[in-house]
């Protein structure tokens, strides 16, 4: 989606459900990534070729009774080890890219994650239907594999055979992680909420916008003869051409041209500088000057500014202090529980 910055994947174990679909987005950068992500699926053992998300083959070099690590209160095998990496890489393929790696050091991470969220669902409250829970999630991302796979459930499944991973050990999965979800949203008040909130407003991170926009791309021309197109683009708008048919002909912007060039109530923050300051800068309904960022020229009408709401936001700013207490749980707690790990220095490719 352009005008919409670069960002790079964070690989948190606690966000795993967000996302199945990263080798399907949209845009060149990221259909060169997927194509690449998909050579190098047709390689792995056990593949057709046909699967457009990788397998990952988990070998640690040890036997499945053997000891990865001791922790507080149990041991973990290599076949359970084995089993947990089996099911990240399949619910979220970024993190199966780094499990193939096999690098002793990110395997440390998952054998934290593990010991980790054990003990968090370990601490859930008691109440909550977290069967149910683990069953919805389950659902919702063999829902997704069924897109990805044009509805055929035959595809999915055996995708889920190739990556050692049943539908039972999902739902298991899940329900620990709505049990851990549930033991850090315990200790998030609303008052946090509220706090966080006012905060996020301080700073300006509520503004949204819904914008209209012409991109003219200097991909295959020099930046004066984009900067010449988009001024024609302009001054037609001007002179009462119609923006969604123009958008339509002319713009080069694939995420928002069969829209009419419209981003409706779009967080403004998730743009290039260039194009948020003018999009909380411009006159409304004023056909701008072209304005430059890395992409091309943009020809914009700002429609409509406003603010989050704290109702609008509340369940992702909760979702968001929920990851921090995670990460803070991680740190202060997992390397006292976890007493030894016995990870082989360089596991069997």
């Amino acid at each position: 989606m352009l005008p919409i910055k670069k960002w790079s994947v964070i690989l948190l174990s606690f966000a795993l459900a967000t996302s199945v679909l990263t080798a399907c987005q949209s845009g060149d950068e990221e259909k060169a990534k997927a194509k690449e992500e998909t050579s190098q699926n047709e390689t792995q053992p056990g593949n057709s070729g046909e699967n457009p998300l990788p397998i990952v083959k988990v070998d640690l070099g040890m036997k499945p009774d053997e000891t990865v690590a001791n922790y507080e209160g149990g041991t973990l095998t290599a076949g359970q080890f084995k089993d947990y990496l089996e099911i990240q890489a399949f619910v979220n393929p970024q993190a199966g890219l780094a499990i193939n790696e096999k690098d002793p050091e990110a395997l440390k991470l998952f054998v934290d994650s593990y010991v980790g969220e054990l003990k968090m669902a370990e601490k859930a409250p008691e109440s909550g239907d977290y069967k149910k829970g683990g069953e919805d999630i389950t659902g919702r991302i063999l829902d997704q594999y069924k897109m990805v796979y044009g509805g055929d459930e035959k595809k999915v499944e055996q995708q889920m055979k190739d990556q050692g991973v049943t539908k039972e050990e999902l739902q298991e999965f899940f329900i620990r992680y709505k049990k851990v979800e549930a033991y850090l949203g315990s200790q998030v008040s609303d008052d946090d909420l509220k706090k966080q909130y006012d905060d996020m407003k301080k700073a300006g991170q509520l503004k949204t916008a819904s914008v209209r926009h012409i991109l003219i791309m200097f991909e295959n021309r020099t930046p004066e003869e984009a900067k010449k197109l988009a001024d024609e683009i302009a001054d037609r708008l001007r002179k009462g051409e119609d923006f969604a048919k123009l958008a339509k002909e002319k713009s080069e912007d694939p995420g928002s041209k069969d829209n009419g060039g419209l981003y409706e109530d779009a967080d403004v923050n998730m743009w290039v500088p260039e194009f948020k300051k003018a999009a909380l800068e411009l006159p409304l309904n004023e056909i701008s000057d072209p304005v430059k960022t890395d992409y091309g020229y943009h020809v914009m009408k700002v429609e409509k500014r406003s603010e989050r709401s704290f109702d609008d936001v509340k369940e992702a700013l909760r979702s968001q202090l929920i990851n921090t207490k995670y990460d803070e749980f991680m740190k202060n707690n997992v390397e006292k529980m976890v007493k030894e790990v016995h990870l082989p220095e360089n596991p069997k490719k």
